[in-house]
């Protein structure tokens, strides 16, 4: 017989010798369904159709000799249970995280906006807290420690300060709205009101419908209602004086740690975004940018409006200038409006009152002074830097106070970065983003 041997009915090998059975005796050749593994190999046949090697004399599954299955077919088998169990542990695991997150923000969440100030201070005072750490040898304890004095120094001093004033100025506020009301001053500005063409249209378009409408007590009525609600805002301004003590103490804790361990936080962070290592890196510096913006610039914005709009209301007499310049200052926050909301008023006051040079004065310094601030310094640090409208931060931060308070001033623009960058990332080309369409 020739050395490839007679083949079998199947064509799957040689034929075996009637009455020899598979697994190769002594002196015999190797027979099977395999095919040599190569020349000067092992001797070993390879299953050709997924059974793997085995070694002569090494008989074939039963399942293979008996039924004619193919080898590797309890593999497979098996080899499925195991990817179904995988599956149900990838499942357990998602299921087991997405739980923990969300008992972990129940958690966190009475402390949110502690936290969320104590970032922003952090990213803000980064420079001061990294040039502390040259003279101190890389200590970042030190450092940190230092740094967290330095914010202290720089936000309590000043807040104190101006919480005093505000205190005194409501109270004073308060103390002139009340003696308005025993002099008579509303209702000889009401009847100004009522001789003026405009005013007059307006009470005749409302009694047009044959119910009269008593406008004056209703305006008045509004006048005693903010009078109370001032004096109501510094009664709880005093009784939220002690959660506002504790918050500032965990922000203090907070704003330390952060300093310390910024470089280790950050390394972190990097690691749990799924994207390129040069999109980490451009998203961390627009957001680093539009706190920078925001907080720089915003503030800027800020004193510089408060601190010339309490200049104005000064110069024309009006009562209660810090109030109204700090009342500026918060508003200067919001785009496109921001201290228009009250010196246009006040001016339409003086106008009322029969004061034509002040209402021009504090008219024309509003518009030149007030408002110049608002319109170059904005754009020059948000706007500028950041390339968001100024049409979308204003519904932002809009929407960002309604949503989350005092802290969506901040809030808003960093979310808005953060979407804008991963709409940029998505809208790239797929050789250039980690998760293009």
């Amino acid at each position: 017989m020739s050395v490839a041997g007679r083949l079998s009915p199947r064509g799957t090998g040689p034929a075996l010798p009637p009455g020899r059975k598979g697994g190769g005796g002594q002196g015999g050749p190797q027979l099977g369904r395999g095919v040599p593994q190569g020349e000067g190999g092992t001797g070993g046949m390879v299953c050709p159709r997924g059974g793997g090697h085995r070694h002569p004399g090494q008989p074939a599954p039963m399942g293979v000799q008996e039924r004619g299955l193919p080898e590797g077919g309890e593999g497979r088998q098996g080899g499925g249970l195991r990817m179904r169990k995988e599956s149900f542990a990838q499942i357990l695991l998602l299921g087991l995280l997405f739980a923990s997150f969300y008992l972990f923000f129940r958690i966190i969440s009475p402390f949110l906006s502690t936290l969320v100030w104590a970032a922003v201070l952090a990213v803000m005072f980064q420079p001061v807290n990294r040039l502390l750490r040259r003279p101190l040898r890389g200590r970042k304890g030190l450092a940190a420690l230092l740094s967290t004095a330095a914010v202290i120094f720089l936000i309590v001093f000043p807040f104190a300060f101006l919480v005093k004033l505000l205190a005194q100025e409501l109270v004073d506020a308060y103390r002139v709205l009340e003696r308005s009301f025993a002099e008579g001053y509303w209702e000889r500005l009401w009847k100004a009101l009522e001789a003026s063409a405009p005013v007059k249209k307006l009470l005749d378009l409302l009694s047009s419908g044959g119910e009269e409408v008593d406008l004056e007590a209703l305006v008045l009525g509004q006048v005693r209602h903010f009078a109370l609600y001032l004096a109501n805002q510094s009664a709880s301004f005093i009784k939220g004086l002690s959660s506002a003590l504790f918050q500032f103490v965990l922000m203090v804790v907070a704003l330390f740690y952060l300093f310390r361990d910024a470089d280790a936080i950050v390394e972190r962070m990097k690691l749990l975004l799924p994207l390129s290592q040069q999109e980490k890196e451009e998203l961390l510096s627009r957001v680093v940018k539009m706190i920078h913006a925001t907080l720089y610039g915003g503030l800027l914005v800020a004193v510089l409006q408060g601190f010339l709009g309490g200049v104005g209301f000064l110069v024309v007499g009006l009562p209660s200038p810090v109030l109204w310049g700090t009342v500026m200052a918060v508003l200067s926050f919001l785009p496109v409006v921001g201290a228009y909301l009250v010196w246009i008023p006040a001016a339409i006051v003086l106008l009322l009152q029969g004061s034509y040079l002040k209402a021009l004065v504090l008219l024309g310094w509003g518009a030149a002074v007030v408002s110049t601030v608002d319109n170059f310094v904005r754009p020059l640090f948000i706007s500028g830097r950041t390339k968001v409208h100024p049409l979308l931060l204003f519904f932002a931060i809009l929407g960002g106070i309604k949503a989350f308070g005092l802290l969506g001033v901040v809030a808003a623009p960093l979310i808005v970065a953060f979407a804008l960058a991963m709409l940029d990332f998505y809208t790239r080309p797929r050789e250039e983003s980690s998760f293009g369409p």
